[in-house]
């Protein structure tokens, strides 16, 4: 059996909103201070990307760095 590690492409908030990236399509990205994700679609930048789910609250984050 063969075990493989993936990682997305991740980085704070403020990073991503100053580089601005474009996504590739279907590239995930993980912004890590605010626990959320943006999904390419190989045109728009990341400004124009809508997060994938609702923003975490502060409370929720402590919980999962616990």
């Amino acid at each position: 059996m063969y075990f493989m590690k993936i990682c997305q492409r991740n980085d704070i908030e403020a990073n991503w909103q100053l580089y601005n990236p474009v996504l590739l399509e279907g590239e995930v990205a993980f912004s890590t201070d605010v626990y959320n994700i943006k999904i390419g679609d190989g045109v728009s930048n990341w400004s124009d990307l809508p997060y994938y789910m609702e923003s975490l609250t502060d409370k929720e984050i402590l919980e999962l760095c616990k």
